[in-house]
């Protein structure tokens, strides 16, 4: 079995351990991936043994039931402000419902908190009104601790996914090569890491990967939500509540059928570089804003060897 790394070393990594005076919520975001969107699958598949240990999930159900309308549109359209203005109160709602009833965890899966996937297309950049998005979420749920667990991807199986239907005539932007808007935009999954940060200065965020969340959905649903055994000290690699005695085997497919590549050798190997520049970010400790989760090695890996700490 292999770890799951976090880094930095040495940081808590339970936020749903800590004596609550609020109850928490935690929110999955940038899932469009066709890996990380299994993850969904798994949360619902432990959905009962969750709620058993007081923690509730909102997934693609009720999020198309329209729990989560209104809450982050954007300013500029009538009627947006009544419809934000629902939104909020109808999440107070439920976060002082369920503290009545003593849930102390709210699992939150919002693909597109982040934003919509036309805007990326449309500006040639990942998700560019992020920060104002996830601001307005958390502002719906204020009162609740906070966690924000980030799915990223190669940038390039991002973009291949993403406009794979779209005629390359309609890729406006002026250039001899139209998908060049995509490859030397600036902007990566660190900007997008440093926007949430900067919109939820008090959440704890987490970051990984596609990849890693569909291999191992239970180790990354450990750290998220903290394990609650062994003396109340956290290990990152453990599922929770027995979640990792439930076989992924059991979880649709997580391997992807990757997309037709649409760019070429030079600029996928720029899209490449700029990802590499990210995980790289991560690894170093994102200056501070984000733990990131990724397959390491052997269980128990992880503090440094002089603490005699596991995760």
């Amino acid at each position: 079995m292999m770890a799951a790394q976090v880094y930095p070393h040495g940081v808590p990594t339970a936020p749903l351990d800590k004596v609550r005076a609020q109850m928490d919520v935690i929110f999955h975001i940038g899932a469009r991936f066709p890996l990380a969107q299994k993850f969904g699958s798994f949360v619902q598949s432990q959905k009962e043994t969750l709620h058993q240990t007081g923690v509730r999930v909102w997934g693609d159900a009720e999020i198309r039931s329209g729990v989560l309308d209104g809450v982050t549109l954007p300013s500029g359209r009538r009627g947006v402000r009544d419809r934000r203005r629902r939104g909020v109160g109808r999440s107070q709602i439920y976060l002082k419902r369920y503290a009545q009833e003593g849930v102390y965890g709210l699992f939150v899966s919002a693909p597109d908190a982040l934003g919509p996937v036309a805007q990326c297309i449309d500006m040639a950049q990942v998700y560019p009104g992020a920060g104002e998005r996830m601001a307005r979420l958390a502002y719906a749920f204020q009162g609740g601790a906070q966690t924000v667990l980030i799915t990223i991807c190669a940038l390039e199986d991002f973009w291949n996914l993403h406009i794979s239907n779209v005629p390359i005539r309609d890729m406006v932007g002026g250039r001899a090569d139209p998908l060049d808007r995509f490859v030397t935009h600036p902007r990566s999954w660190q900007a997008i890491i440093e926007d949430v940060a900067c919109a939820m200065p008090n959440a704890q965020i987490y970051v990984t990967t596609d990849d890693h969340l569909s291999n191992h959905p239970g180790a990354v649903l450990g750290v998220v939500l903290g394990d609650r055994q062994a003396g109340g000290r956290t290990r990152a690699n453990h599922a929770p509540f027995g979640l990792a005695d439930f076989p992924v085997d059991n979880v649709t497919s997580f391997h992807d059928d990757r997309h037709v590549q649409r760019f070429a050798p030079s600029q996928r190997a720029a899209l490449q570089e700029k990802y590499a520049k990210d995980l790289n970010w991560l690894r170093a400790g994102a200056d501070g804003l984000a733990l990131f989760i990724e397959e390491t090695g052997p269980d128990w890996m992880g503090l440094p060897h002089e603490s005699g700490d596991k995760l």
